[in-house]
């Protein structure tokens, strides 16, 4: 649990790094997968894992909450990845990697809040692409606030 909340927490630090929370992605998947390899999926050991991290996440939970919603905006205001279908399977990925570091902040209230203005800001600006992905967001927000709470 310690060396998982060092590790996580040498990753956070580095706050000038802009793929943040794709290296925390992967953080989590390898340690994720060491864990199914070696332990059998032991419910205890990736409980614990699971505790070390949300740890280290909301060590700054506002900065998490403003990062990750900061991330989306750009993921969805990105028109030339938008245009072709071929990448939509691909946004929804990223999109769902994401979502699953924003299980693990407590700040869901400070991310709604950052969130909402950026989505308005889209909708009105017209930055707003693809509203079948907006609306996706959505649902797995909606999902993902009932079960945190």
């Amino acid at each position: 649990s310690l060396i998982i909340k060092t590790n996580a927490l040498v990753i956070i630090n580095k706050k000038e790094n802009t793929n943040l929370l794709v290296q925390l992605f992967n953080f989590k998947k390898s340690i994720e997968n060491i864990i199914d390899k070696c332990f059998d999926s032991s419910g205890l050991i990736l409980m614990g894992f699971n505790h070390a991290l949300e740890y280290a996440i909301n060590f700054e939970p506002n900065y998490f909450a403003e990062l990750i919603s900061k991330n989306i905006d750009e993921i969805l205001r990105d028109n030339k990845k938008l245009e072709e279908k071929k990448n939509e399977e691909k946004i929804k990925e990223e999109l769902d990697s994401l979502f699953e570091i924003f299980r693990y902040i407590c700040a869901k209230d400070v991310f709604e809040a950052f969130y909402t203005k950026r989505l308005i800001k889209r909708m009105l600006l017209g930055f707003c692409h693809s509203f079948d992905l907006e609306n996706i967001m959505i649902k797995k927000l909606e999902k993902g606030c009932q079960y945190s709470s």
